[in-house]
């Protein structure tokens, strides 16, 4: 388990080589290091990432000696023979530059004599300029265009953690802040609790699940208020749409008194909601949260965002609201009354989200809580007794989804990870079982099923067989709208 640990870690380290992001390179080779604390190959990878270097080979062309580096030194000590030849070749030759280097240098010193000490002093002073300034300044231009290039893309994760290394040239902490939001309005399928909500290409909303009589098999959809629908999120047992003016429209079952959370007809200037279990919240324009709740079900205190600012996403669990804020650190309702669950208490560590910092994503489950970080890592907090927070070791993530019980990651290559909910347990309906799918550009998870949107529109779903809604018949989901940060390139 350790061997494929590293391996993974390692994978991300050069990954990060190739991206030019030296720091994150070497804090994977300390967290490699920090599991095997002699393995030469992470001492290999600090040292490239020391020289900003992406191979052993383009370490040859370095002016420094390796030697004078530690991890040159760890890998002389811990590398297999063949990696120590190689390192030590590679030594020499950063020898042989830094000698010529040192020459062409005196030679310069001899020449800058004849001239007199006044043009020494001036090429000094113009070798100080050129450093400080110029170079810094082409280095920071060339990564705003990269950025610019993996923002035009879609990828607006990697373009955000190259601006963060240059956050203080021209607009980069502007553009931090408007590519967070971007990232963070991908919601174009939704799954509820007893149903599935997807949003099609033409602004409706198309509906699948509740069969068993809870209300939406037994009515139609109002479409003369589900149009023009930019986002779509669906509770336990209500839907809430936003609309492209900045309204909002909800639809609840009949036969059940939810008609609190769907109290959303006076919203104005919203720009992203959440469905959560009983309570809806919608993100203002500017930066403050509104929410409302199921009747009288504010006993966790998940509506109180009042006092909210500068947020750029929101999520809704079941006692509990999210909110991300436009510097990556993330806010939370804090429980104030004490609900027994049926198999426990309310407050399961969800709520200590207070450290976490560089997120790009957040998703409320029904008992804990995920963020996904600008570096494609994942971190979550709460209950874990499913394995549902086991995400420590998860890469290159795009989008996250906390579900009742389960966790769902979606991978830039398209490919979906899932933690917590297996065949072990007794509601286990085949939640985390999405292995297979591949192309997806959207997840969501809720109770006891996930559903995916793949890159050609169409929609998949976990399933298996036992106790169900319907919530897995996505026959009429179909030509469902892609998400704005899907690949196009």
């Amino acid at each position: 388990m350790a061997d494929e640990k590293i391996s993974s870690l390692m994978e991300r380290v050069y990954m990060f080589l190739e991206d030019s992001e030296w720091q994150k390179a070497d804090e994977y080779c300390e967290r490699v290091l920090d599991i095997e604390p002699k393995n030469a190959q992470a001492y290999l990878g600090k040292l490239l990432a020391e020289r900003m270097v992406t191979s052993l080979d383009a370490l040859k062309n370095c002016q420094k000696p390796l030697e004078e580096s530690k991890s040159y030194n760890k890998i002389l000590y811990y590398g297999d023979e063949q990696l120590v030849a190689d390192i030590k070749v590679a030594n020499e030759e950063t020898k042989r530059l830094s000698e010529i280097k040192s020459r062409n240098t005196a030679k310069l010193i001899k020449k800058s004599v004849i001239i007199g000490v006044p043009a020494v002093a001036v090429i000094v002073v113009l070798a100080i300029i050129l450093h400080s300034f110029v170079f810094p300044s082409i280095e920071n231009k060339q990564q705003y265009e990269k950025a610019q290039e993996y923002a035009e893309k879609g990828n607006y994760q990697k373009a955000i953690l190259i601006l963060e290394s240059i956050d203080d040239y021209k607009d980069a902490e502007d553009l931090i802040k408007e590519y967070r939001y971007k990232f963070a309005s991908r919601y174009v399928v939704s799954a509820g609790d007893y149903h599935t909500a997807a949003l099609k290409a033409d602004g409706t909303v198309a509906i699948a699940g509740d069969t068993r009589g809870y209300g939406f098999n037994d009515f139609t959809f109002d479409t003369a208020d589900f149009n023009d629908i930019v986002s779509v999120s669906a509770g336990s047992r209500h839907t809430v749409g936003l609309k492209s003016d900045g309204t909002v429209v909800a639809d609840f079952h009949d036969s059940v008194d939810c008609s609190g959370q769907q109290n959303v007809n006076e919203w104005k200037d919203i720009i992203a909601i959440s469905a959560g279990k009983e309570h809806t919240v919608g993100l203002k324009a500017d930066g403050t949260v509104v929410a409302t709740e199921y009747w009288q079900s504010n006993y966790c205190g998940q509506c109180e965002v009042d006092d909210w600012e500068d947020i750029i996403a929101v999520s809704a669990g079941y006692c509990q609201t999210l909110g991300l804020k436009a510097d990556g650190t993330v806010v939370t309702t804090k429980y104030v009354k004490e609900h027994n669950f049926a198999d426990g208490g309310a407050d399961c560590g969800q709520f200590d989200v207070g450290d976490w910092k560089d997120i790009v994503a957040i998703s409320a489950g029904d008992r804990h809580a995920v963020g996904l970080k600008s570096d494609g890592t994942v971190v979550a907090v709460g209950d874990n007794r499913a394995g549902q927070c086991n995400v420590e070791y998860w890469y290159d993530i795009v989008a996250i989804s906390a579900g009742e019980d389960h966790t769902v990651g979606l991978k830039a290559d398209g490919t979906v990870v899932a933690t917590g909910y297996t065949g072990n347990f007794t509601f286990y309906y085949g939640q985390s079982d999405v292995e297979t799918w591949y192309d997806i550009v959207a997840v969501s998870a809720s109770r006891d099923h996930t559903v995916g949107l793949k890159a050609d529109g169409t929609v998949v779903t976990t399933f298996k067989d036992g106790d169900t809604y319907g919530q897995h018949s996505i026959d009429s989901l179909e030509n469902i709208k892609l998400p704005s940060t899907a690949k196009n390139d």
